[in-house]
C-alpha cells in the first residue's frame, strides 16, 4: 500500500508556503508567494547546514554571514506573510545570497569548493522571480564571477584556482543560467497552453456545440446579470422564446443531418439580426431564446416579427433541396415582481399560444 506524507506535515507545509496569500488574490499571485516562501525555507535550511559545517570545522570567520543568511530568510518570510508582496524580499535575499557565494568563491571556502553553490543560484532566480528580475540577477552574478576570476593580477581572488578551473567554473555557471532560462521558457509555454485550454474549456462550457450559440446555463447567467442591471438602472428587459414549426417533419423527410443544418441556419439568422448587446441561446431541441436588454415589449415584438419574416422569406437549402421554414415566437417583457423561471414561463406560454393559433406568428404579453 502506498504511503503519502502525514496529514500534519502537509498542513504545516501548506501553512508555511501559503503565508501571505490574501483572499481575492489571483492564481499567479498565489504561485509567486508559494515559490517565494519555498525559497525562504530552503535558504533557511541551507543556513543551518552552513552553520553546522562551520561549527564542525571550527571555522568561525563566516559565522556572521551564515547567521545573517538565516535571519534574512526569516525576515523575508515575515514580510511576505504580512504584506503578500514577495518582489523586494526576493531581490534582497537572492542578491545577498549571491554576494555571499561570490565571497565564498573568491576565498575558496571549505576545501576550496566555495564556488559550488553558485551553480544553484540561476535556478533559484528563475524559480522565485519574474523573468526580468531573474535575468538582472543572473547578469550581476556573471559580472561578479568575471571580476573575481579575470581581472589581471587577481586582486579579488584569494583562492588558488588554476586558470583552466576558473574558465570551467564561469562556463558552467553560464550553462546553468541558460538551462534555467530554457526551463523558464518551457514553463511559460506550458502555462500559455494551459491558459488557452482553460479558455476553450470555459467557452465550450457555455456554448451549444451544434449552433455555436449560448447554452441554457450560460443564458440563465446572462439573464440574471441583465435583470439585476435593469433593476439598478430602471431599464426594461424583454425575452423572446421561439420554436421552429413542424421541425419533426424536417427530420423525418430529409434526415437528422439536414435538421442539424436547419438549426445552424436558424442560429446564423439570429446572429445577423439581433444587436450586439442582445443574447441568443439554444434553449433545447428546436427551441431558441433571446435576451433583449433595454428593450420594451413593443421593441421586442418588432424584432420578433422581423425574425419571423426573414425566416419565412429565406428558403432553406439542404442537399440541393429547397424548402421553407417558419417559426413561432412568444414575447414577454420581464416582470421584476416574478421569479426568473416564472418570467421564462410567461414567454413559453406566449409561444404555446402562437402555436395554438396556427404557428408562424408572434404573440406578446406585457408585464
Amino acid at each position: 500500500m502506498k504511503r503519502g506524507f502525514p496529514a500534519g506535515v502537509i498542513r504545516l507545509l501548506n501553512r508555511i508556503l501559503g503565508a501571505g496569500v490574501k483572499p481575492g488574490m489571483g492564481l499567479e499571485e498565489e504561485n509567486a508567494i508559494n515559490k517565494a516562501n519555498l525559497v525562504y525555507l530552503l535558504v533557511g535550511l541551507l543556513a543551518l547546514v552552513v552553520l553546522e559545517e562551520l561549527l564542525r570545522l571550527q571555522v568561525y570567520g563566516f559565522f556572521p554571514i551564515a547567521l545573517t543568511m538565516l535571519g534574512s530568510s526569516l525576515l523575508c518570510f515575515g514580510i511576505v506573510a504580512r504584506t503578500g508582496r514577495p518582489f523586494w524580499p526576493n531581490v534582497l535575499l537572492l542578491g545577498g545570497l549571491s554576494v555571499y557565494f561570490l565571497v565564498r568563491t573568491a576565498t575558496g571556502g571549505a576545501f576550496g569548493l566555495g564556488y559550488i553553490f553558485t551553480f544553484v543560484l540561476p535556478f533559484m532566480y528563475f524559480f522565485a522571480c519574474s523573468l526580468r528580475t531573474a535575468l538582472a540577477l543572473l547578469l550581476a552574478l556573471l559580472i561578479g564571477l568575471a571580476l573575481i576570476f579575470f581581472i589581471p593580477g587577481d586582486p579579488l581572488l584569494a583562492a588558488g584556482y588554476s586558470h583552466a578551473l576558473r574558465q570551467r567554473i564561469f562556463l558552467a555557471c553560464i550553462f546553468c543560467g541558460c538551462a534555467a532560462i530554457l526551463g523558464e521558457f518551457a514553463r511559460w509555454q506550458t502555462q500559455q497552453r494551459v491558459s488557452v485550454l482553460m479558455r476553450e474549456l470555459a467557452e465550450s462550457a457555455k456554448t451549444d456545440q451544434l449552433t455555436g450559440l449560448y447554452n441554457r446555463r450560460a443564458f440563465l447567467e446572462r439573464l440574471t446579470y441583465e435583470t439585476v442591471r435593469s433593476i439598478r438602472e430602471k431599464l426594461p428587459v424583454s425575452i423572446i422564446l421561439l420554436d421552429v414549426d413542424h421541425f419533426k417533419n424536417v427530420n423525418d423527410a430529409h434526415g437528422h443531418g439536414c435538421g442539424d443544418m436547419a438549426l445552424r441556419y436558424m442560429a446564423d439568422i439570429m446572429r445577423s439580426t439581433i444587436r450586439l448587446q442582445d443574447t441568443a441561446a439554444r434553449w433545447g431541441g428546436e427551441e431558441f431564446i433571446l435576451l433583449l436588454p433595454e428593450t420594451t415589449l413593443e421593441g421586442a415584438a418588432i424584432l420578433a416579427e422581423k425574425l419571423r419574416a426573414v425566416v419565412e422569406g429565406s428558403p432553406f437549402v439542404c442537399d440541393d433541396v429547397s424548402f421553407g421554414l417558419t417559426i413561432s415566437l412568444g414575447v414577454h417583457q420581464y416582470d421584476h415582481g416574478e421569479s426568473l423561471d416564472a418570467n421564462i414561463g410567461r414567454a413559453d406560454a406566449m409561444l404555446y399560444q402562437a402555436k395554438q393559433e396556427g404557428r408562424n406568428r408572434v404573440v406578446c404579453r406585457k408585464a
